[in-house]
């Protein structure tokens, strides 16, 4: 089984590439989504934040995302100490989800934060989606349907490309004029072999 990490920055397209693997038939496991799952099912994640945040940080079961949001937005201690209950509960997440396909020769788990989670430990590979500045910036206007000066503070605030992409196996052109599943199917066959 070889597992393969995907990420790149807001706006590049990891989650079309993961969803054409998905079409594809490969397994794909989402951090954000299982991140979000986890931090209203987990007893200790739940506790951990009630802990550093309050009993705000949830609205019954359901996490408070804009409560949450506006307190770590520019506090990167408790950014900090959020993630260091969230990201080894999301890796142990992943670590039994592997368990689930034994017969699967690649899975691939998608993640924006993939470096900063140390996710690259149980991963035999990485992709880096790619896309040009401006792309990214108009597809997350688009589609979270915010204002510029939002998007750059974004993406101001994630790890740079250069610094991402030196450090993947593999690039995926992300640009709206590259077709990305020949792309993909090479990176496969590479993998493959």
């Amino acid at each position: 089984m070889i597992k393969v990490g995907i990420t790149g920055g807001i706006g590049a397209g990891k989650s079309v590439v993961a969803q054409i693997l998905k079409t594809l038939g490969y397994p794909v496991y989402i951090a954000d989504t299982e991140a979000k799952r986890l931090m209203c099912e987990s007893p200790a994640i739940r506790r951990g934040l009630i802990s550093c945040l309050g009993a705000e940080a949830f609205n019954g079961r359901q996490l408070n995302r804009p409560f949450i949001a506006q307190a770590i937005f520019h506090n990167k201690n408790l950014l900090k100490k959020i993630n260091s209950l969230v990201h080894p509960e999301v890796r142990s997440d992943f670590q039994r989800w592997t368990k689930q396909f034994p017969e699967s020769s690649i899975l691939f788990l998608e993640s924006a934060i993939l470096y900063e989670a140390d996710f690259q430990k149980e991963l035999d590979a990485i992709i880096y989606v790619s896309a040009p500045h401006e792309v990214r910036i108009k597809r997350v206007i688009e589609r979270d349907s915010c204002s510029r000066n939002d998007v750059e503070q974004r993406i101001s605030a994630q790890r740079t490309e250069e610094e991402k992409a030196e450090k993947a196996d593999f690039t995926i052109l992300n640009d709206d004029l590259n077709p990305l599943i020949p792309q993909i199917v090479f990176i496969l066959n590479q993998l493959k072999h």
